[in-house]
């Protein structure tokens, strides 16, 4: 797929749907700072433009639901920071989001999808879906997986699912692509904008700090992984996008309420 984007130019908007106040650092970048906690973000974004909203990501369940699924991870995910609330703070109602992207199905990133039209499409990686049905079992409980007689946050709108195989289109200057190594299907959205392209990354890119890289490393994977050859691939492709990244977990995307910056 050609990534040369022409045609419809978009908003990003970032959206804040809770934390995590005390998580592993050394989770976020590989091999650094072991031990040391940090503030992570759980978020999504908001595509506008062409007359459309596109949503990134619908965030985690409800706190107390989630609290007992994943005893000693600290998270706090109050009602108000809801995908709902969320977009209502941006004058967004549910109905009028046309559609859904989930960059890949860890609870994280995947509940709320009920509380949008029955007729909402939501686009997945086929890869990814069946992954997250039967994962390795040390998986089990971040993608809250039926093989562990869980029910995923994705579960409610299976008959909306829009499965995609790779490279897609979506929209003219909305593309998603493959972008594996975080998960076996995780997929990025480019995105066409007045200030050239700019790539809704999802974990391939946690934090700005991944992406700055290291000494010697380039960029830093997440020790969330299932691939680091397919992670090292799509990191290099990623480079060849020449795109401004927008990370999957960090506070610093919230220093602007809108992307590209100048449209704000």
């Amino acid at each position: 797929m050609s990534t040369n984007m022409t045609g419809a130019t978009y908003s990003i908007v970032p959206l804040y749907y809770g934390r995590f106040p005390s998580y592993e650092k050394s989770v976020l970048q590989m091999m650094t700072d072991y031990g040391k906690k940090v503030d992570s973000p759980a978020m999504g974004y908001l595509i506008q433009g062409n007359g459309k909203n596109i949503l990134v990501d619908t965030g985690p369940g409800e706190q107390e639901a989630l609290a007992k699924l994943h005893p000693g991870l600290e998270i706090d995910f109050p009602i108000e920071a809801n995908v709902i609330n969320a977009l209502a703070e941006k004058g967004v109602k549910p109905e009028d989001i046309d559609a859904v992207i989930w960059t890949h199905l860890h609870w994280d990133h995947c509940y709320n999808g009920e509380k949008f039209p029955a007729t909402t499409p939501f686009y997945v990686q086929e890869a990814e879906l069946n992954y997250a049905i039967n994962p390795l079992d040390m998986h089990i409980n971040v993608y809250e997986s039926p093989k562990g007689g869980m029910m995923p946050g994705w579960m409610p709108v299976i008959k909306q699912l829009r499965l995609v195989k790779g490279d897609m289109k979506l929209a003219d200057g909305i593309d998603l692509l493959f972008t594996p190594g975080h998960t076996p299907g995780g997929q990025s959205v480019l995105v066409n904008t007045v200030d050239g392209p700019y790539l809704v990354a999802g974990d391939t890119v946690m934090q700005y700090e991944n992406w700055e890289g290291k000494g010697a490393l380039r960029h830093l994977y997440s020790t969330a992984h299932v691939n680091l050859l397919d992670f090292e691939a799509s990191l290099k492709r990623l480079d060849e996008l020449n795109a401004f990244i927008l990370p999957g977990h960090d506070y610093k995307v919230f220093e602007h309420k809108t992307y590209p910056a100048c449209a704000e």
